[in-house]
């Protein structure tokens, strides 16, 4: 049998085919990273959106903080590790700027593992040091020693309730600075509440469960451990010696805070009680590092 021949041969134009043909385009780094985020290099700018999605899907506490910074319009700028270093040295992330205007810097290398917590820690200073914060005003009133213990324990839970936390976990934090003077809150209060949600996000990275008793063990451990390093500082300042108001000012802190523990020292000795008193500090901070230790995903 034999088919009839077609009038003319098939064009390109007959077949069937789109041309060119439309490959899926992936999302544009700008549909990931919000606005208040800033990156001069596109590539960081890509790994920047990278850490914000794994690290948010490792811990809802992280991404709780992210979603706060969005909508406050906290400005985060990531540096090359270089520039970081110039400006910033021997430190992992910094929050600079005005009281009404914080701002975040971190460097390119505390985005490379979701692990890594620089950026929310930092974050979370923007969020109760900018004064027109909600978080501003319950963690003032969290570590004023002035109010109600009924007011403080409110804004406390209130303020990691914020975060993603729970209420409960506040309400431990606040326990861990009982007996802690005003003015050693006043100085390192900011840290005492970092070192306690950075343990929230560490351990949810590290694929813990927050819903337990040891949770809030772990809330309360920072007060103390973070007061003893603050006075640590004022007695051994980086340069020069502290005063004799100094020593004074915290031989007083401590025996507020250890009572009988603290010993006895010659106060008129400047140097006499910086290095008795730094001992004591020394013995304080071990076991504040070794309770830390203790919890695996703690550091």
């Amino acid at each position: 049998m034999t088919l009839p021949l077609p009038d003319r041969l098939p064009t390109p134009a007959d077949i069937p085919f789109p041309f060119p043909f439309p490959f899926p385009q992936p999302p544009s780094v700008s549909q990931t990273v919000p606005a208040n985020y800033h990156c001069d290099n596109p590539q960081v700018e890509q790994k920047l959106a990278d850490y914000l999605t794994a690290s948010g899907q490792q811990s809802s506490v992280s991404r709780e903080i992210y979603r706060i910074a969005e909508q406050q319009g906290i400005q985060v700028t990531v540096l090359s590790n270089e520039e970081y270093d110039q400006r910033y040295p021997g430190s992992g992330g910094v929050t600079v700027g005005p009281s009404d205007a914080r701002e975040v810097f971190v460097p390119e290398r505390s985005i490379e593992n979701p692990s890594d917590t620089s950026l929310e820690h930092e974050l979370m200073h923007a969020y109760v040091e900018t004064d027109s914060s909600p978080g501003t005003t319950l963690y003032k009133t969290a570590v004023d020693t002035s109010l109600s213990a009924e007011e403080r324990q409110a804004a406390a839970a209130q303020l990691f309730e914020n975060i993603g936390g729970t209420r409960e976990q506040g309400e431990a934090w606040l326990e861990g600075l009982d007996g802690i003077p005003q003015q050693v809150l006043d100085g390192t209060g900011d840290h005492m509440l970092n070192s306690a949600t950075d343990r929230l996000i560490y351990r949810q990275k590290a694929g813990q469960s927050l819903d337990t008793p040891e949770t809030l063990t772990i809330m309360r451990n920072p007060g103390k451990g973070e007061a003893a390093m603050y006075l640590r500082g004022q007695l051994n300042p980086e340069e020069g010696s502290p005063s004799f108001w100094t020593v004074l000012s915290a031989t007083s802190a401590l025996r507020e805070m250890y009572g009988s523990e603290v010993p006895s020292v010659p106060i008129f000795d400047i140097d006499g009680a910086r290095a008795q008193l730094s001992a004591f500090l020394d013995a304080k901070i071990a076991d504040f590092d070794a309770a830390r230790n203790g919890y695996a995903t703690n550091r």
